[in-house]
């Protein structure tokens, strides 16, 4: 199985277990920071194209932003 199967079965666990009520609001935003973290190492490690690195730059960019926006409203 794939990095990309496993992490997807990963979320889709993770969906699952929110829409039948297993996991809160809070347990189910660290379930997908935990992806996401695994996701960021992954993509670190994997080879990819320059042209596919610059497709990414700019979606990277705005979430990190809007991530870092958020964060200082909420006073942090």
């Amino acid at each position: 199985m794939s990095v990309s199967d496993t992490m997807k079965d990963k979320l889709e666990k993770l969906n699952r277990k929110r829409k039948s009520g297993e996991l809160s609001s809070r347990e189910y935003y660290k379930g997908l920071m935990l992806l996401l973290v695994e996701l960021a190492d992954a993509l670190q490690e994997e080879d990819i194209s320059e042209l596919e690195v610059k497709r990414q730059i700019p979606v990277l960019k705005v979430f990190i932003t809007e991530q870092l926006k958020k964060m200082k409203g909420r006073g942090n």
